[in-house]
């Protein structure tokens, strides 16, 4: 285990392998953990982080992105409401609960399970604007490296220059794409573990209308023959 002391001085990066600045402090608790830790990034500007966004590493620390943490915990949590439910309603169905304990234990678990898709719907949105932004931010990176292109065909920019700024660039479509993937990846599941599993009832189908055979009675015949089955009797109509 790291000594929370020897944090200070870090270096903060997220889990693309991207730099976010330097850990300058942290705020621990009675027994020493650490809570939060205080980042100063390149501009200037500070930032916090909470411990679950955090993990120390022996040189350096790594830091998560918030919205996919988030939609992972909301995953989770909406997982476990529906099996609860379904739990509770297998308990009544065999009547292994009394009616009012299921009545008490099916509203606390469909309030906490309504309470999560209200929250999932919130985090999709933020996820919908991160998204869109990291698209943005790809076609921009994409426009720069054409600029380059461009600059080293005109001879503005020489070969060593050039092969600077695509590498530059290229790494950081590279990470920006690799978040996106992930981001996509946690949209696509956390859009799937809402759905109810509610199996729509099919209605049954309407039974196919008899053809109806007409048979003309001649006296002295027999109506149908006596090996046949009532289904393949005909109906007999005198005329």
């Amino acid at each position: 285990m790291v000594n929370s002391y020897k944090i200070i001085g870090y270096s903060a990066k997220d889990n693309y392998g991207r730099s976010i600045g330097q850990v300058i402090c942290f705020v621990s608790n009675p027994k020493g953990n650490i809570e939060k830790i205080v980042v100063k990034r390149a501009d200037g500007a500070i930032s916090e982080f909470d411990q679950e966004l955090f993990d120390i590493k022996p040189t350096e620390v790594v830091i998560y992105d918030a919205l996919v943490l988030k939609a992972r915990t909301l995953s989770k949590e909406l997982i476990l409401g529906q099996r609860r439910l379904e739990a509770i309603e297998k308990l009544r169905n065999e009547s292994r609960i009394t009616p009012l304990t299921f009545e008490e234990l099916r509203k606390e678990f469909a309030d906490a399970y309504e309470s999560a898709r209200n929250s999932r719907d919130r985090l999709i949105e933020e996820l919908k604007r991160k998204n869109v932004e990291m698209a943005k931010q790809i076609m921009y990176l994409q426009r720069l490296m054409a600029i380059a292109d461009v600059q080293y065909m005109t001879g503005e920019i020489d070969e060593s220059q050039f092969r600077m700024a695509v590498s530059e660039v290229k790494s950081s479509i590279d990470k920006v794409t690799e978040e996106k993937v992930e981001l996509d990846k946690e949209f696509e599941l956390l859009n799937l573990r809402v759905e109810q599993k509610e199996e729509t009832a099919q209605p049954p189908k309407a039974p196919e209308e008899a053809t109806v055979k007409t048979l003309t009675v001649i006296p002295g015949k027999s109506v149908y023959d006596a090996k046949k089955t009532a289904e393949e009797r005909p109906i007999v109509r005198l005329t």
